[in-house]
């Protein structure tokens, strides 16, 4: 799994798909980076400003 990047060091490119962690509960959860502002696919919610890490999702798993 990829290491945790700070949304201070860098943001994701515009529509990547990524885990993100939230500064009050750190619920991991994923979202889609999109004209600069994360959108959770779950809840639809636009949480800029409670993202403060986030990586690039891991490879699926490898069928058979």
């Amino acid at each position: 799994m990829s290491e945790w990047i700070n949304v201070e060091d860098r943001l994701p490119e515009n529509e990547d798909m990524v885990l993100t962690a939230f500064k009050c509960t750190y619920i991991y959860n994923a979202c889609i980076y999109r004209d600069m502002v994360f959108e959770c696919m779950q809840s639809g919610d636009n949480v800029v400003d409670d993202v403060t890490h986030w990586q690039p999702l891991p490879e699926p798993p490898k069928a058979g």
